[in-house]
């Protein structure tokens, strides 16, 4: 009776040891995981990009040399000067600005450059003040 006892728990163990063994990890798995730690790693450094701060400065030109320049309406200089903008960590714009250029000669052209929020910040704007107007050409011409 004992012998077979010990046969009994002899034979369970066979059976269920191999099932409370330690299994070698499957490979689809150590790449899910692999997977799955690497996007947790791309959000969080997403989420740190996307909320740094970071000042640049962006070079303002103008030909010919000296225009007025203003940033949202504020004097800033004149041409060749630079503007501090803050970007976040990907160089895009935390907030929208604009550059007006503004004539000192005559026959010069006050010129607009406008940057949104999230745009690339720019390292240069430059301002060919001897632009002007276009002319839009309008046919009138009625054939009948």
């Amino acid at each position: 009776m004992l012998r077979s006892i010990r046969l009994s728990v002899f034979a369970i163990l066979i059976i269920a040891l191999p099932s409370c063994m330690p299994r070698k990890p499957d490979p689809e798995w150590i790449a899910l995981k692999k997977e799955i730690e690497l996007s947790k790693s791309k959000r969080e450094l997403d989420e740190r990009l996307s909320n740094e701060r970071i000042t640049k400065s962006v070079e303002i030109l103008s030909e010919p040399i000296g225009a007025r320049i203003e940033v949202n309406g504020e004097y800033m200089g004149d041409a060749p000067c630079k503007v501090e903008v803050v970007t976040n960590g990907y160089g895009k714009l935390i907030e929208k600005f604009w550059v007006t250029a503004l004539p000192i000669h005559g026959g010069d052209y006050t010129q607009l450059n406008w940057f949104n929020e999230g745009d690339k910040a720019p390292a240069r704007v430059f301002f060919n003040m001897r632009l002007g107007r276009s002319n839009p050409v309008i046919d009138v011409n009625i054939n009948d």
